[in-house]
């Protein structure tokens, strides 16, 4: 329906009727959907790629150390790899389901290592979570290392779910630190790697 007003005696002009609730509810309601619909998208694709831990990285040329510091909540040291090759350090690894590994290690603390014998993992079906944003499954962040970083160079200790990373500013300058430290007439010249 439309009404007609009169903006002055020489013209006419059409205005439309606020629409109903009805049609604006049903216009939020596609809306609404057509969001969520792009929401588990994303997510689906996100989900087939590896993850990327979020880092913090300093690096002082002064210093005889670079560090970072890899975010790597409810994951265990045995599913973490930390690998040097080409002069790139390279993070990855499994995160399982949060919910379902914390029921299982609930449910193995609880039971004598003797009777856990025969005894599955606990699974928990998809379709009953109600909500699932926790994030899980592959992970890989890859960082540049200075030229003529070995494996050995590289320290990495991960303490309440955070890995540190440390790796020397200059490897050439730590070989002959090192060397320096082992020679006779200097004994009292420490490694320059320490530890963390």
């Amino acid at each position: 329906m439309v009404a007609r007003v009169r903006m002055s005696s020489s013209s006419d002009s059409t205005v439309a009727k606020p629409r109903s609730p009805a049609n604006a509810l049903s216009r939020v309601d596609r809306y609404l959907l057509l969001q969520l619909t792009k929401l588990q998208l994303r997510r689906r694709v996100a989900h087939s790629q590896p993850l990327i831990p979020r880092m913090d990285l300093y690096q002082d040329d002064s210093l005889p150390s670079a560090y970072a510091l890899f975010e790597l909540p409810g994951i265990s040291e045995d599913c973490i790899k930390v690998d040097v090759c080409n002069d790139a350090l390279t993070i990855q690894g499994t995160r399982g389901p949060p919910l379902r590994s914390r029921l299982n290690e609930t449910l193995r603390s609880r039971i004598a290592p003797d009777d856990l014998r025969g005894i599955p993992e606990f699974s928990l079906p998809d379709d009953k979570y109600r909500a699932r944003e926790l994030n899980h499954g592959l992970f890989r962040r890859v960082v540049q290392l200075p030229t003529g970083t070995k494996a050995s160079d590289v320290r990495h200790k991960l303490q309440d779910g955070m890995l540190l990373v440390t790796w020397p500013n200059q490897p050439g300058l730590l070989a002959a630190s090192a060397a320096r430290s082992h020679s006779p007439r200097s004994p009292h010249i420490a490694d320059a790697r320490g530890s963390i």
